[in-house]
């Protein structure tokens, strides 16, 4: 009740210094040569006499800290009926970070018609509830699939399931039925995130973390249940489910979110990388497996890399850039990892040796976690995929909107997705203008919207070796 005592003061001390105070001094004939703020409140002052006309001032002001008082409760209730609402577990906590981000609500009874008009034009949305990070997205006969972290009943995270969209422009989407939802023990509390491979025979793989009946978090295979279908609508959970356990010494919850597999030579297998966290140094890990089947996995000694202090590591990516014709002769990996800490998305550029199973950045200073950003915003879970039709790499985040719960649930929403999209054919990269991302021989470098001089539409980035850039508009997609 405090800091609603000292708003009602303020706002009376301010009532009585802009106008309505000064009509007190004045005889009861005099006309001002200027009328005092509020003018409203002017005319009828003045004509009275001394004691109608005090009585006058007191109604007012009394009248406006009234509203004031009105005003700071309806602002200050909504936010302590929603704290006071008991909800389980993670919902809970999710709904505790999405109050306390978003601003109160003005007590107005919003629906979701009224509020239909904020909806994204560009980026994408599903039709209504919660949504968070993006899964598997991929190209496959024709279309883009995208995948995503979906709560079908409600717009706080739990009862996580995957949604599925796709497109033929990553413009134009098409909803299609839930992917996969919670109906095993191995993933009863969530079909958490995952990633899709593509093998050279077209078949479609899908790893995802389960959150068990013990809320332990292992790794699952699904398969396409009919690959012919260009929509891929229906899928199923291998029987051989969970594939992955977490190995010893590391939390039974700090285990997940498994990449794109890229096929490794030197032994013929298959390799993933799976996002951990080492309490020892609170560090962030990531581990590999390589497998030759996709059902039986081997991992691979020691860490593929460490930071310490930067906590548990999610959604991690790892992909090549470079090595090509136009581009840096030298192969180099960037690798990628969201920070459960922070809330951030952290990446770095370094040398990939398969053989040792290490990646080293190239500059410490700049090592994943406490260097560079991909997005200085509320940009999280960052995935990719590579475009084998337009030859580039696209990369999908959501974004948690600042909206309070109250105003998620009168919209029927909450969060949005962006993608960031760059030909990986250097010296061009096609971009989106919310975040806009090239990588050269020098490293990856973002550039703020502000750097396409208040422009919107897509651009190309033509890069020279010394990392210039010139941006040519032309609508690719």
């Amino acid at each position: 009740m405090a800091p609603r005592d000292r708003r009602t003061t303020r706002s009376k001390d301010f009532l009585l210094s802009s106008g309505t105070a000064t009509v007190a001094v004045k005889s009861p004939g005099a006309v001002p040569d200027t009328p005092p703020v509020p003018f409203a409140y002017g005319g009828l002052l003045y004509q009275q006499s001394g004691g109608r006309r005090r009585w006058r001032e007191c109604t007012v002001v009394l009248g406006a800290v009234a509203m004031v008082a009105l005003f700071v409760t309806h602002a200050l209730l909504p936010r302590a009926s929603v704290l006071s609402e008991e909800t389980p577990g993670e919902a809970r906590a999710e709904q505790n970070i999405m109050v306390s981000a978003g601003a109160d609500a003005d007590g107005f009874p919003w629906s979701n018609e009224m509020l239909q008009w904020q909806r994204t034009g560009f980026h994408f949305q599903p039709e209504k509830n919660y949504m968070n990070d993006p899964n598997a997205p991929m190209y496959y006969r024709g279309r883009y699939h995208f995948f995503y972290q979906y709560n079908p009943t409600g717009v706080v995270w739990g009862n996580i399931t995957w949604g599925h969209a796709v497109s033929r422009d990553l413009v134009h989407w098409r909803h299609l039925p839930l992917a996969m939802v919670p109906d095993q023990w191995y993933d009863i509390h969530g079909v958490l995130t995952g990633s899709a491979t593509i093998l050279p025979n077209g078949t479609v793989i899908v790893l995802y973390t389960g959150k068990t009946d013990t809320s332990a978090q292992v790794q699952c295979l699904a398969l396409p249940a009919d690959p012919a279908d260009p929509l891929l609508v229906n899928w199923t959970k291998h029987p051989a489910n969970p594939v992955i356990l977490p190995p010893p010494g590391i939390g039974l919850q700090d285990f997940r979110d498994p990449t794109t597999a890229w096929f490794d030579q030197s032994d013929l297998t298959w390799r993933t990388l799976i996002g951990s966290k080492d309490d020892n140094g609170h560090a962030g890990i990531a581990l590999m497996y390589k497998t030759k089947d996709f059902i039986r996995y081997e991992l691979i000694p020691g860490v593929l890399h460490r930071v310490e202090g930067t906590g548990m590591w999610e959604c991690v990516d790892f992909y090549q850039v470079g090595g090509g014709n136009n581009s840096s002769k030298e192969a180099l990996y960037v690798l990628k990892a969201s920070m459960d800490d922070e809330r951030h998305d952290y990446y770095a550029l370094g040398r990939y040796d398969a053989a040792t199973n290490t990646w080293t950045p190239l500059d410490p200073k700049l090592d994943v976690g406490i260097g560079l950003r991909y997005d200085w915003g509320r940009f999280f879970a960052a995935t990719s995929f590579y475009d084998p039709v337009k030859r580039r790499r696209v990369m999908w985040a959501y974004v948690g909107e600042t909206d309070s719960l109250s105003a998620n649930v009168a919209k029927g929403w909450a969060s949005v997705q962006v993608q960031l999209i760059c030909i990986d054919t250097i010296p061009f990269y096609l971009c989106l203008p919310s975040t806009i991302s090239f990588i050269t021989s020098l490293g990856m470098l973002i550039l703020p919207p502000s750097c396409l001089f208040g422009c919107t539409g897509l651009w190309i980035l033509n890069l020279t070796k010394e990392a210039s850039a010139t941006c040519h508009r032309k609508h690719i997609l």
